[in-house]
């Protein structure tokens, strides 16, 4: 899995999302301490690739502007943070926007559900 460092390498993978039917991120980020949310980390799938982005280190505006202008369905799991981060980014949201979280909520009784419940009660296995 790569480790996105650079913009070049950034563009290069915005490059090979254009094509994909779903896009699904994650972020991981500190909010202790602090009045808005620091991006620390994007984890980003679709069927064929997975990298993780370092925001660190590369300017990701490109990264949200491909989210919200694509033809995609945007994949997430309680993505408001997500969903935060693009819109003070680009002010925009994602055109084709699913959350699995809230998809769950209309197929079970349990509403918030974490995604490793998720993924047990209707796939019958655990993630890594």
């Amino acid at each position: 899995m790569p480790l996105i460092t650079n913009q070049p390498a950034l563009e290069e993978l915005c490059q090979r999302l254009s094509t994909a039917e779903q896009i699904g991120i994650d972020t991981e980020f500190v909010s202790e301490d602090t009045f808005y949310p620091e991006l620390c980390l994007i984890q980003v799938a679709t069927r064929d690739l997975e990298a993780v982005i370092d925001p660190q280190e590369v300017d990701v505006e490109p990264f949200w502007k491909l989210l919200v202008e694509g033809g995609h369905v945007t994949v997430l799991h309680a993505g408001r943070e997500e969903l935060n981060f693009m819109f003070h980014a680009v002010n925009q949201m994602p055109r084709n926007l699913f959350d699995i979280q809230i998809g769950a909520g209309f197929c079970s009784h349990e509403f918030p559900a974490a995604y490793g419940s998720v993924v047990g009660k209707f796939l019958g296995h655990k993630p890594h």
